[in-house]
C-alpha cells in the first residue's frame, strides 16, 4: 500500500516559501517583512493565510512579531548546520504502556515540523527487559553526538537515566507528558485539566449524579489531571461530587475496562455517565453496563479520551471522545525543541495543547447545553498515515 502524507496547509506552504527567501538572503536579519497586504498581493493568497504563516514563522523563531508594526527577521541567513538531526527515544516493549497509534501520530507530526526547518528525526529504539537498555541508547546516541542537536522522549520511568544523561552533557531535550507530577518544564502534553473540566461540566448539566471515572494509572500526570478536571467541572456547576466513583485499571486494554466495570457494578449502583482515560477502557466498561440492560445513550452516557480511528475501535454505539491533539502535541514538541536549540537554552515552560470533544452516539447532549459550553460538532477526517523515521535500534 502506498504511503500517504499530511498535506501542508496554505499557511504552512507560505511560511516555507518565506523561510526559504530569508535563507537565500532576500530579507536579511533585522530587516522588516512587507506588510500583510503586500505579502498577500505578492504571493496571491488571502490576508488570513499570511497572518497564519507569520504566526508559524514566529513559532519557529524565524521572525519576531511586533504589535501594529511589520514583523522583523530574527533568523540569520542560511549557514551549514553541523547538527541537523533530532533523536526520539521509543520503547518497543508492550509493557511500557505507550499506545502505539498515539505515539506514532505524535512522532509523525513532530517529524513533519522538524523537516520544515531542515532537521531529520532519528528513532532510538530499546527493549526495557534487556540489561543496561538505557546505557545502550546512550552509547548509540554518543556515537552520533556530532549530528544530534536535541532529543525527545515519551515520559516513563524507563527513560529517567537517559534524561539525566541529556542533562549531564548539556543536550536540549523535551518529553511528551512531564517526567513527574512535580515537573513544570521541558514537556508538551494535551490540556487534560481543561478536557476533564469540560466533561465534568457536561455531565453535571445533564444531571448525572452517579459517574464512573475509569483510569489506568493515577500516578501519571495525564489521567490524574483528567480526573481533577472532572471534579472541578462539577464544582463549577455547583453540583456535588459525592457520586463520582473511581475505577482503577492495571492497563488500557478493552478487557480490563470490561472486568473492572463488572466488578464495580457488583457493589455499586450503575452509573449514569462514564469517562475513561482511553477509548478502549471506555468501550470495555460500556459493554459491561450493556450486559446488565443499560441502554447507551438513553440510560448511560460514555466518553473516551484517545481518539482512535473508528476502524480500530469496534464500539457500538460509536464512542464520543475527548480526542487527544496528537497533531498539536507532535508539532509543539518539535517547535519547543527547535526554540531551545536556536536559543541555546535548556529549560522551557511546559506547553499544553487543547483537546476536542468529538460528539458521537454514546452521549446525547442537547443543543442548548452544547451552545452553553461552547461545544461545536467536529467533522471526522481520516488520520494521517505515519511515515517511519530513520531508526537506530539497540535491540
Amino acid at each position: 500500500m502506498p504511503q500517504t502524507f499530511t498535506k501542508l496547509s496554505a499557511a504552512q506552504q507560505l511560511a516555507r516559501q518565506i523561510q526559504r527567501q530569508v535563507e537565500d538572503g532576500v530579507w536579511s536579519t533585522g530587516s522588516s517583512l512587507p506588510t500583510v497586504r503586500e505579502l498577500a498581493d505578492r504571493f496571491q493568497v488571502s490576508r488570513t493565510t499570511v497572518q497564519n504563516a507569520i504566526r508559524e514563522l514566529s513559532d519557529r523563531a524565524i521572525i519576531k512579531r511586533r504589535h501594529r508594526q511589520s514583523s522583523i527577521i530574527t533568523a540569520p541567513s542560511a549557514t551549514p548546520k553541523t547538527k541537523c538531526q533530532v533523536g526520539c527515544v521509543v520503547g518497543l516493549d508492550p509493557s511500557i504502556h505507550i499506545p502505539l497509534w498515539w505515539a506514532q501520530q505524535i512522532i509523525h507530526h513532530a517529524q513533519m515540523a522538524l523537516a520544515e526547518s531542515g532537521y531529520l528525526l532519528t528513532l532510538f529504539n530499546y527493549w526495557n527487559n534487556k540489561p543496561d537498555y538505557a546505557r545502550q541508547v546512550i552509547d548509540q546516541m554518543s556515537g552520533m553526538r556530532d549530528s544530534l542537536a536535541g532529543m525527545c522522549v515519551f515520559s516513563c520511568d524507563d527513560v529517567i537515566e537517559m534524561v539525566n544523561h541529556f542533562e549531564q552533557i548539556d543536550m536540549p531535550w523535551m518529553s511528551v507528558n512531564p517526567m513527574s507530577l512535580e515537573t513544570h518544564h521541558n514537556f508538551v502534553m494535551a490540556d487534560q485539566i481543561s478536557a476533564g473540566r469540560l466533561v465534568g461540566r457536561c455531565f453535571a448539566k445533564l444531571g448525572y449524579e452517579r459517574v464512573a471515572l475509569i483510569f489506568d494509572d493515577v500516578q501519571n500526570a495525564s489521567p490524574l489531571e483528567k480526573m481533577t478536571g472532572v471534579y472541578q467541572g462539577y464544582l463549577l456547576e455547583g453540583k456535588s461530587t459525592t457520586g463520582i466513583e473511581q475505577v482503577i485499571c492495571r492497563n488500557m486494554e478493552t478487557n480490563m475496562g470490561y472486568s473492572a466495570m463488572k466488578k464495580h457494578l457488583a457493589t455499586h449502583q450503575p452509573p449514569q455517565g462514564i469517562f475513561a482515560t482511553s477509548d478502549t477502557l471506555a468501550v470495555g466498561a460500556m459493554r459491561a453496563c450493556q450486559e446488565i440492560g443499560l441502554r447507551v445513550p438513553e440510560d448511560l452516557g460514555v466518553i473516551g479520551s484517545t481518539g482512535l480511528p473508528s476502524k480500530d475501535l469496534h464500539s457500538d454505539p460509536p464512542l464520543t471522545e475527548m480526542r487527544q491533539p496528537v497533531e498539536g502535541v507532535g508539532r509543539q514538541l518539535a517547535l519547543c525543541l527547535l526554540e531551545m536549540i536556536r536559543g541555546d537554552v535548556r529549560r522551557i515552560s511546559g506547553r499544553r495543547v487543547p483537546s476536542q470533544l468529538i460528539l458521537k452516539e454514546s452521549l446525547a447532549i442537547p443543543d442548548s447545553i452544547c451552545r452553553e459550553l461552547g461545544i461545536e460538532p467536529v467533522l471526522e477526517k481520516p488520520a494521517a498515515r505515519w511515515q517511519p523515521a530513520e531508526q537506530v535500534s539497540t535491540a
